[in-house]
């Protein structure tokens, strides 16, 4: 019965190992003829091709060597109690069958012979022994199957992608207009590109494609999002291609594309799929226009991560941005072209024209409007500019006690989970502050990420950080800074907005400010806000446009049509 339990065994190692070839063989059998465009990549591909060599070599002699140990393993237990004693082998299976026969033997040299009972316990012992190695055989093997699988199918997709790669470069260039991909994954911030995207889509110089993907859902620990995100782009006219639901495909569509430039909407790999990360963009010109004007303490992820040093071209709001890129990021910015922000022209042009109708609050009369925007990072952590947590009863004490102010609460989308999540809330205290925030006559709630018209109805602003205190500068409104003693500051090209924001500690101490400078002459930082505004659009309303042209431009230079 034993030799029929080993036999199995055997057996199923073999069949894994098969499996794994298999997979391993399909992996690379669809793999077109090579069609190469220079020696570099010629020699790229014979490299590859030798791995794959040497790796099916290497499996292939761990196959052989399983199959030898198994029968080894079958042959022994079938002699194992009455083989003569023999000296014990090197190692493996064989050495650890002869010692147990030595084993067995002794007794009969020195007894006259052992009993049955001494033999079955012998050969239950030596069958049990055998069992073990055999399962570990079994386990190593489908261990090194795997791990051999596993090369071979990462290798098959490098082979793939080069041979792609080297057959776009073979065909010369085809097209009368430069090809440009924005990959959407973060819709929420789509006005920072919007400008761009606008303005590229009549220039007979461009041929515009936007492509969706998935993004990263902490929570689920999976890619999500894109019917969301399609969406939206369809709610807004805006035509595109869906690349995140085609998994490795995805990315050799976009190569199939075969785009001049491709720009991405945010610096973080980790928030779409690893394909479409920057180290994976090589075979075109990376472009990225920030998702938020820089102004915080966070140097290093905000200018210095890969996608900035592969960046072909990085796009400059001001003096102070392109100041602190070119001190912080590897390349010193040599990648860097200063154009202005197109999310700022885009915020503005969104809110222009907005009136009453854009306050979702409705009460007779003019009353004050104040937006109350509490920053996500709480607890301490991360940037440390939020304080929700301890404040959420004052705000809404002070609110039901100044009937005469009315307070739109505009918190980040997902503070509320993060203030439950972090145990620094509980689930009752968020509803009893949203349940009876809703109850006053005076307060309304938005989360809805198209906060210009908002901005533009409203009379100033209470805001802990961080992007806030650039993008309601722009209207030219009273801004007070519900300070967090531990915030970690503004950096260098954000230092400056300090300059017109009114600071205070408590939230009782932001409405008294609130009060002050909206009487009759109590706005003092007025002057300070028409001197930053200035600082932070050097080109008023032709920031998209200058980006344009710098793309033009480059483009002309080393791929002209």
């Amino acid at each position: 019965m034993a030799d029929g339990v080993n036999r199995t065994k055997a057996k199923r190692a073999r069949a894994a190992v098969r499996a794994a070839t298999a997979r391993a063989t399909a992996a690379t059998a669809d793999v077109p003829p090579p069609a190469l465009a220079g020696p570099d990549l010629a020699a790229r591909l014979d490299g590859l091709e030798a791995k794959l060599a040497e790796l099916g070599s290497r499996l292939a002699g761990e196959i052989a060597a399983l199959a030898k140990a198994q029968r080894g393993a079958g042959t022994g237990l079938a002699a194992a109690a009455s083989a003569a004693p023999a000296a014990p082998a090197a190692g493996g299976l064989t050495g650890l069958l002869g010692g147990a026969k030595t084993a067995a033997a002794t007794p009969a040299a020195s007894a006259g012979g052992p009993s049955q009972a001494q033999l079955d316990r012998l050969q239950a012992k030596l069958v049990e022994r055998v069992d073990q190695r055999a399962e570990q055989l079994l386990d190593a093997q489908m261990k090194i199957a795997e791990g051999t699988s596993k090369a071979l199918q990462q290798l098959a997709v490098q082979v793939r992608a080069t041979r792609q790669v080297a057959a776009f470069g073979a065909r010369g260039r085809t097209r009368r207009r430069w090809r440009v991909v924005f990959l959407v994954h973060f819709v929420e911030a789509w006005e920072a590109l919007v400008g761009v995207h606008r303005s590229m889509l009549g220039d007979p110089d461009f041929d515009v494609i936007v492509a969706t993907l998935p993004r990263w859902r902490r929570d689920r620990r999976a890619f999500e999002y894109e019917d969301a995100i399609s969406a939206v782009l369809t709610e807004q006219g805006i035509d595109h291609i869906r690349l995140g639901g085609e998994g490795e495909q995805g990315i050799e569509v976009l190569r199939a594309l075969a785009p001049d430039v491709v720009f991405r909407q945010s610096p973080w790999d980790s928030d779409i799929p690893p394909q479409f990360a920057a180290s994976e963009l090589g075979f075109t010109r990376i472009c990225y226009v920030p998702y938020v004007y820089y102004s915080a303490n966070f140097d290093p992820q905000q200018y210095d991560q890969p996608l900035h040093r592969l960046a072909w071209r990085y796009f400059s709001a001001n003096a102070d941005d392109l100041a602190q890129y070119s001190k912080v990021n590897l390349l010193r910015g040599r990648n860097a072209v200063l154009t202005g922000y197109p999310k700022f022209d885009a915020i503005l042009d969104l809110a222009a024209g907005v009136g009453d109708e854009a306050w979702p609050i409705r009460r007779p009369g003019r009353s004050m409007r104040v937006i109350y925007a509490p920053h996500l990072s709480i607890g301490g952590q991360g940037l440390g500019f939020g304080n929700f947590p301890e404040v959420y009863r004052d705000v809404f004490r002070l609110a039901r006690e100044n009937q005469d102010v009315e307070f739109v609460f505009k918190p980040h989308p997902t503070l509320l989970d993060v203030c439950v999540a972090s145990k620094l809330m509980s689930e009752g205290d968020v509803r009893w502050f949203e349940e009876n925030w809703a109850k006053l006559p005076n307060t309304a709630t938005v989360t809805s990420n198209q906060y210009a018209r908002l901005f533009a109805a409203s009379d100033a602003l209470i805001s802990e950080g961080i992007s806030f205190f650039s993008e309601y500068t722009l209207f030219d409104k009273p801004l007070i800074f519900h300070e967090n003693r531990t915030n970690k500051g503004l950096n260098a090209a954000g230092a400056f907005l300090y300059d017109g924001l009114y600071r205070v500690k408590s939230f009782p101490a932001a409405v008294a400010k609130l009060r002050e400078v909206l009487a009759p002459g109590g706005d003092t930082l007025a002057p300070a806000r028409a001197a930053n505004i200035r600082r932070l659009r050097p080109f008023p309303g032709e920031a998209a446009r200058n980006v344009v042209e710098a793309v033009r431009a480059g483009l002309a230079e080393e791929c002209p049509r």
